[in-house]
């Protein structure tokens, strides 16, 4: 009898062990299901992007900036810049001003199309980065303020030029540091060739006048948002 009870109970415990083994095998199945399974040259290559771009953000370089000046659209003056930064301190900065419209009465105008390459140097900050500037000018003009005269660049075709010096500050709208306010301000030196009209439709030349111009040369309150070019540039 004693014989049988041992039999029963070595027979028990041996499902018992393959029970157990199959549980934790199942279990060990369960942590890392199929569908989560990765590659190691998946994972690497992530991680080597990451710290390539922390890297990049460190140095600030890479980075593409398009904008625009809420000014000059209230003027009803279109615009549009591109700046590229490819240091932590220099920059590049392409602005594009263009109007041909009226204020609203033929005798009242500023109609130009103005280019506007700048060169920047930025003093240290992560947040606030302050920046000074060195800026060409060529801008062709058609103005009138509705009194006797109209004023335009000779023949159409003799654009103002010059240049000069600015100051401006990049302040972020945005937490994840996409979206900047940048006002700035900037004073040049134009020499410029212009014809001087009766200001009426058809109106006579009265004279040719030239002239050297100082003053401000760009009052602007932009708008920008950045692109990280290591993303899209492999």
């Amino acid at each position: 009898m004693r014989s049988l009870w041992m039999i029963i109970l070595i027979i028990l415990c041996a499902n018992t062990g393959r029970m157990g083994a199959q549980s934790e095998a199942g279990s060990s199945r369960s942590i890392v299901p199929s569908d989560m399974a990765f590659d190691a040259d998946t994972l690497c290559h992530s991680h080597k992007a990451c710290f390539a771009e922390v890297d990049s953000l460190a140095k600030g370089t890479d980075f593409l900036f398009v904008k625009t000046n809420p000014v000059g659209w209230g003027m009803l003056i279109g615009n549009v810049g591109v700046e590229y930064q490819f240091s932590q301190r220099l920059s590049a900065e392409l602005w594009i001003y263009y109007s041909a419209l009226n204020y609203f009465h033929r005798t009242t105008k500023f109609r130009t199309f103005t280019l506007m390459p700048t060169f920047k140097w930025r003093f240290a900050g992560q947040n606030v980065q302050w920046w000074a500037d060195a800026h060409l000018g060529l801008g062709f003009f058609n103005y009138a303020k509705g009194g006797q005269w109209r004023y335009q660049d000779r023949n159409g075709s003799t654009p103002a030029l010059g240049g000069g010096l600015g100051i401006g500050v990049r302040i972020p709208l945005s937490k994840n540091h996409r979206w900047w306010l940048e006002p700035s301000l900037g004073v040049g030196v134009y020499r410029l060739n212009y014809d001087k009209f009766e200001n009426c439709p058809n109106g006579k030349l009265v004279d040719t006048c030239h002239r050297t111009f100082f003053g401000l040369d760009r009052v602007s309150l932009a708008i920008s948002y950045r692109f990280h070019m290591s993303k899209y540039i492999k």
